[in-house]
């Protein structure tokens, strides 16, 4: 079983470029050391929207733990102090993914 986490960002316009690049530089990679997966990464710049599918093997309940300890990392807290803050909204929700 494997749980996906559908997000949802509206940057801020004047972040938007130092975000993306901010994300690229190492998110996906941290989140692998807590064995999450980044399935896919879109941005619609017209609406500064940034959304991404995450993945973790197991449950929800399996998820979050993952998620908690990424939280708690020393070396999470100080790649996120690199970043102002960049967000006008964020939404995330589990999802089911279906393939064509």
């Amino acid at each position: 079983m494997t749980t996906h986490e559908h997000r949802r960002y509206v940057l801020k316009p004047e972040m938007a470029d130092e975000f993306i690049a901010w994300y690229r530089a190492a998110v996906p990679a941290i989140r692998a050391r807590f064995g999450f997966t980044v399935e896919w990464v879109v941005f619609d710049r017209e609406r500064l929207a940034f959304e991404w599918l995450v993945s973790h093997p197991g449950t929800q309940d399996d998820f979050r733990a993952a998620e908690r300890d990424l939280e708690a990392s020393q070396e999470w807290q100080e790649y996120l102090a690199r970043i102002a803050p960049s967000l006008d909204e964020l939404h995330a929700s589990f999802v089911d993914v279906i393939l064509p």
